[in-house]
């Protein structure tokens, strides 16, 4: 998420047009990473600049595998830094099991139900301008009582899917 973050929709008159401003130049990206276990937000990291295979790695060996357990496994998407070797090398190590999202399937993963109220709070509560206002807000939300609670809106998601005790092979 970026300060430049906007809505693609708005409000107008009937036959008017709708009109807004937009900054045309990006200044601070900001990426806050997490898991969900169950219905459990765990591991956050928040860092400023564009995800890659490093930042992946730090987040893997820094924040998820301290909260994971052996035999767990960890389901992520297809992004290209999710497939890096250390990546892989690590969990597996941690006695955990990777498991990767069918290609362009957002709505299968339940996390992007943590992601998505997230985004539209920050669009609807931060002036564009003030970076460090959102740090402070984002770290706010997910220090929040009930961030610790917050529940998948997709009802035929089931916690139990997310802790797999054996390895499916085919």
């Amino acid at each position: 998420m970026d300060d430049t973050e906007r809505y693609a929709y708005g409000h107008s008159a009937k036959g008017k047009r709708c009109y807004a401003e937009k900054p045309g130049k990006k200044s601070i990206r900001i990426n806050f990473i997490g898991g969900l276990r169950g219905k459990q937000f765990m591991a956050p990291m928040m860092v400023e600049g564009y995800c890659n295979a490093n930042v992946c790695q730090a987040y893997i060996d820094q924040c998820l595998i301290p909260c994971l357990s052996p035999g767990e496994t960890v389901i992520m998407d297809n992004a290209s830094f999710h497939k890096s070797k250390g990546v892989k090398e690590a969990i597996e190590g941690a006695g955990c099991h990777l498991l990767f999202l069918p290609p362009y399937s957002p709505d299968l993963n339940p996390i992007e139900h943590v992601w998505s109220p997230l985004k539209n709070r920050v669009r609807m509560k931060l002036d564009q301008d003030e970076i460090n206002r959102k740090r402070r807000y984002l770290g706010r939300y997910f220090a929040h009582p009930m961030m610790q609670n917050r529940r998948a809106k997709r009802d035929d998601y089931k916690p139990s899917a997310v802790r797999v005790t054996q390895r499916y092979v085919p």
